[in-house]
């Protein structure tokens, strides 16, 4: 995908979609309930030139935060899933995708895929049009529901990712205020108990630097959010937990640490939320929470890392357990310190490869 085009407000390609009888336009707050236009459903995952800046997008990050492309062409994909929806880019021609967008949306199982290209000359260039070249498209189909995927879902950010199987990298040289991201490719229904250890390395804290290592599970759209984390500055080494409910915040905990290598634990019981931290062996409560959401959500693994000056660092995080009421999708780890990996309900199909989990 290339978008070329003077101005800068606005010019939009992205993926769209057409399920005649369903509404999803509609349903979606895009269109209006009559006529043909209620019947597509905008996908985003493009290009934008738009407010001025020249981006591509990362789930659940501000527009804005987004990386620029540049003017050479860039990958772009999507996905279905059942009902859910994903949109990837590449800037390294396939092989790291990073995730631009997802959502749950009920579809048919039949419908039409495309592109949607939008120039509107509110930068007053008027005579600037939005120019856009596609190449080398190709579709893979299946029935629904048998295109499964166990990949872990990337957001860079200002660092890199390499996820496999139980395991998740995340490096950052803190020079970009943009956090590196890891989500789950599946979503966790009801109840759970989640186990991960994080990894890395002492550090003896400079002026401005600070270090965040952060355990979430969270909705598809980030506004349910629970976490319990890592936080390091010249100052102090704490943990810290909040929980968000529609978007939602203040319900905030911390205490005091000393461990660059550690074990979180997040529960979700009957519908309630509750964070816990390893210690001597002995799990810790550390939340004071009464509440928590409903809902599907999704493993979130985050590294923040700020310095002044580069520094590369890097954490990796280990999912040890997750147990559910269906069973366990990782076992809880054996005596000789190692998780051992359990088939997951929507894994058990795919043949062991690397970037999966649950395999």
């Amino acid at each position: 995908l290339l978008l070329e085009c003077a101005g800068m407000n606005l010019a939009i390609t992205e993926f769209v979609a057409f399920a005649p009888g369903s509404a999803a336009g509609y349903l979606n707050g895009q269109f209006n309930a009559d006529g043909l236009k209620a019947q597509y459903l905008i996908l985003g995952g493009g290009w934008y030139r738009w407010q001025n800046l020249n981006r591509l997008r990362w789930v659940n990050r501000p527009y804005e935060m987004g990386p620029d492309p540049g003017e050479a062409p860039v990958r772009v994909r999507l996905s279905r899933r059942g009902d859910v929806i994903k949109t990837f880019w590449s800037l390294d021609q396939g092989l790291t995708w990073e995730l631009s967008g997802r959502q749950e949306t009920p579809l048919p199982e039949t419908m039409w895929v495309g592109w949607v290209f939008k120039r509107m000359a509110n930068d007053g260039l008027n005579d600037e049009p939005g120019v856009t070249t596609l190449k080398d498209v190709r579709l893979t189909i299946a029935p629904l529901g048998s295109m499964l995927d166990a990949r872990w879902d990337v957001v860079s950010g200002g660092g890199e990712v390499i996820a496999g199987g139980t395991e998740v990298h995340l490096w950052h040289d803190g020079t970009t205020p943009v956090y590196a991201q890891a989500y789950s490719p599946w979503a966790i229904e009801g109840d759970f108990d989640l186990i991960v250890r994080y990894e890395a390395a002492a550090m003896e804290m400079q002026p401005g630097q600070e270090r965040l290592i952060h355990l979430a599970v969270t909705s598809n759209d980030g506004k349910n959010h629970a976490y319990i984390r890592s936080v390091q500055n010249p100052d102090r080494h704490y943990y810290n937990v909040d929980m968000s409910i529609n978007e939602a915040w203040y319900r905030y905990q911390e205490v005091d640490t000393a461990e660059d290598v550690g074990r979180f634990r997040l529960v979700r019981q009957n519908g309630l939320f509750s964070a816990y931290y390893e210690q001597d062996g002995e799990w810790v409560r550390l939340d004071g929470w009464t509440d928590g959401f409903e809902g599907p959500v999704y493993l979130d693994l985050q590294y923040d890392w700020k310095s002044p000056e580069p520094a590369l660092t890097q954490v990796r995080f280990t999912v040890e357990s997750l147990i559910t009421p269906e069973g366990a999708w990782v076992e809880p780890v054996s005596e000789g310190g190692e998780a051992q990996p359990a088939p997951s309900p929507e894994a058990t199909s795919n043949s062991g490869g690397e970037g999966t989990i649950g395999n």
